[in-house]
């Protein structure tokens, strides 16, 4: 089994009051970072880095059309030195 170790066992809790509004706005957060609402906090408050799942995903899709468009430039010399060669 996967057991964390003693001192790695989280048993204290930290309590606040806040809004609704930013409640929602802790849940949207975490759901765009793809963690749990506590991670979040404990992220936030101990400074660490937060990485959005969003961001990944639009990073992954622009390295696809990169890839594309150096297919597309590739193709393009091909032709032109075909037409050079005819």
């Amino acid at each position: 089994m996967n057991k964390k170790p003693a001192e790695k066992v989280r048993k204290v809790r930290i309590e606040s009051y806040i809004t609704r509004e930013e409640h929602e706005k802790f849940v949207s957060l975490a759901q765009q970072c793809g963690i749990s609402v506590s991670e979040l906090i404990r992220r936030l408050a101990l400074g660490q880095e937060l990485n959005s799942k969003v961001d990944k995903e639009a990073f992954l899709d622009l390295l696809k059309v990169n890839a594309d468009l150096g297919r597309l430039g590739g193709l393009f010399k091909l032709a032109l030195t075909e037409k050079v060669r005819k």
